[in-house]
């Protein structure tokens, strides 16, 4: 597939950066698009929608250094992967935010009616997860979404262990709160 996108390109330059970035970030965004889809062959659907994408925008995205490219692109691969559970592609098993998932929100510390079954629990837990702030968001998503450590996102984000400790905890909270709600 890579020679595909690279074909694309102009440039030496644009497809030595583009095929570096391709081989740095394919397995994490594969692996990101199929804890959400549970599917191998729509997290690969996802993911050359992304890179489709990057290539449509080139100028922003091959500009970027490693790590915001990698961030725009969890992103773009996230919403994707949210566009086709929305559009109803089947799934071999259910969205499921278990221990795989979110070891800390399935443990017995959450109340049994938070685990995510069917599609429409997804869409509710999704809905309460955009109404958080930016960086509760950003500490969720990449406690439970990139299976991070607590010592990878002190570093990333500058923040000490208690701080994202601590907003994480209260984050979990909101999110549980609102999710209970709208039940």
């Amino acid at each position: 597939m890579l020679t595909f996108y690279i074909s694309a390109l102009e440039s030496d330059g644009e497809r030595d950066r583009f095929a570096y970035l391709y081989e740095q970030n394919f397995r994490l965004l594969t692996k990101a698009a199929y804890r959400i889809l549970r599917s191998n062959e729509l997290a690969e659907e996802a993911v050359h929608d992304a890179f489709v994408r990057v290539l449509e925008r080139k100028e922003k995205f091959l500009s970027l250094d490693a790590v915001n490219f990698r961030n725009l692109c969890v992103r773009i691969v996230r919403n994707r992967c949210i566009d086709i559970l929305r559009r109803g592609k089947p799934l071999k098993d259910a969205v499921r935010l278990d221990a795989e998932g979110a070891p800390e929100l399935a443990s017995g510390e959450a109340p049994s009616d938070l685990r995510i079954e069917t599609r429409e629990d997804y869409e509710r837990l999704m809905d309460c997860v955009a109404e958080l702030e930016p960086l509760s968001r950003q500490i969720l998503e990449m406690k439970y979404i990139h299976g991070m450590s607590f010592a990878d996102i002190c570093s990333e984000l500058g923040m000490t262990f208690p701080q994202v400790n601590g907003r994480l905890a209260r984050t979990r909270a909101k999110v549980r709160a609102a999710f209970e709600k709208r039940m």
